[in-house]
């Protein structure tokens, strides 16, 4: 059975989405300390950050060009993004722009609004959302769960010739 890690350099792990985020802050050669769960007991290990994948990571947030099917781009959510020092980056991509008169705008998807999943899969980032359109025909009516602001709130992107 793989261990569950449980605390990363002090940091609690809420889930493996939030190992991810933390572990791509530490420095390469840095030595942490991990506690991990396994077979019930837990274990403290001391590891040492390796490089980081040139194509994996980038310092710049991801953003999805202009989607003329959607009519809309969404971008990685950071905190300056979401305009909120409370929201965490790695829980939803932020949209950054919506064409007036595409499927988007049309469903009622505004700039700012946080995306929170697509058709009940979580958006974490703009690759787990690009990941979720592919998993599903966009061109149909799909579910949005959105933040708007202090609201939370479902919305449906209408079919392409609706």
């Amino acid at each position: 059975m793989c261990p569950i890690v449980i605390y990363y350099d002090g940091k609690f792990v809420r889930h493996a989405n939030h190992l991810s985020h933390i572990v791509e802050q530490s420095p390469a050669g840095k030595t942490v300390t991990v506690i991990v769960m396994r077979d019930g007991k837990e274990k403290q290990l001391s590891i040492t950050v390796g490089e980081k994948a040139v194509e994996s990571f980038s310092s710049e947030p991801e953003s999805v060009p202009y989607d003329r099917e959607l009519g809309m781009t969404v971008s990685d959510l950071t905190k300056e993004r979401a305009g909120d020092p409370d929201i965490e980056p790695e829980s939803g991509v932020v949209v950054t722009e919506v064409q007036p008169a595409g499927r988007a705008a049309i469903s009622g998807i505004q700039e700012g609004d946080i995306i929170k999943e697509v058709n009940k899969k979580v958006v974490i980032n703009v690759i787990s959302f690009e990941k979720a359109l592919r998993q599903m025909d966009s061109k149909k009516s799909f579910r949005v769960y959105v933040k708007r602001g202090e609201v939370s709130l479902y919305m449906i992107i209408k079919e392409q010739d609706e």
